[in-house]
């Protein structure tokens, strides 16, 4: 006897490159595309099967984006927009998207054909780097798709490495004067002289074994800068050397 069978796969994009890099990272946007299939003998009606994808469990990692959804039923209406939801989260899918009523409106009515195939897509923002999980270093979506005529479940999952950018700047004053352009400070024959060297991380990695060298024989010491004693330069953070 012909059996109705579904099968659902999941995938997603580069979206928007918001720091141009060309890889998921933080700030980025990712489309995520689910595609049914029916590869089965029989066609599937109205209400046939269910999706639901569970945004939460990517929720550490990704803002979903309003008003995002859509759905194509291969009916040649094209890319229609799914409503987000009025109560729970805004993400549509995480409630499952039932083909009930979607086609016609005559219960049982055909909606996937034989060798057909059904689209949802929609998107979502990856968090700032200060607000991803700490040891954050991938993303992963996970769903499932009901096939209600035979009662059979499909899971199906999309996953991707995020990449974070690196830098540091380094800034060095004599006694408390940026000389980089100018005559710079005076100096007194025998005075104290203090040179003192600013290490900040603006990358979205943190930085370890870091060493400053002078070049004129100077040996800078760590003076401030590591406010939670990790050994490490986090983001955004500042470390201060001093010679003299």
């Amino acid at each position: 006897i012909p059996l109705p069978e579904v099968f659902s796969s999941k995938s997603n994009v580069l979206f928007d490159d918001a720091d141009n890099d060309g890889v998921f990272s933080p700030g980025d946007t990712v489309e995520f595309t689910i595609n049914t299939l029916n590869f089965g003998r029989v066609d599937i009606g109205e209400g046939g099967y269910v999706v639901t994808d569970d945004f939460a469990s990517f929720a550490p990692f990704n803002d979903y984006e309003e008003n995002s959804t859509t759905f194509n039923l291969a009916d040649g209406r094209g890319d229609v927009a799914l409503d987000d939801s009025a109560s729970g989260t805004p993400f549509p899918l995480d409630e499952g998207f039932d083909t009930t009523g979607r086609g016609n409106g005559t219960p049982g009515s055909t909606i996937l054909t034989v060798g057909e195939t059904h689209t949802l897509t929609f998107r979502g923002v990856i968090k700032d780097f200060a607000d991803l999980p700490a040891g954050a270093v991938s993303f992963e979506n996970t769903g499932e798709l009901l096939n209600n005529t035979g009662g059979l479940l499909n899971g199906f999952s999309s996953n991707g490495p995020l990449v974070f950018d690196s830098g540091v700047t380094i800034e060095k004053t004599t006694n408390g004067e940026d000389a980089d352009t100018g005559t710079g400070p005076t100096l007194i024959v025998g005075g104290q002289v203090t040179w003192q060297y600013s290490v900040t991380n603006t990358g979205e990695t943190f930085l370890s074994n870091v060493s400053v060298v002078d070049d004129q024989g100077e040996v800078p010491v760590f003076q401030s800068g590591d406010d939670n004693g990790n050994d490490l330069i986090d983001p955004g953070e500042t470390w201060v050397y001093e010679a003299s």
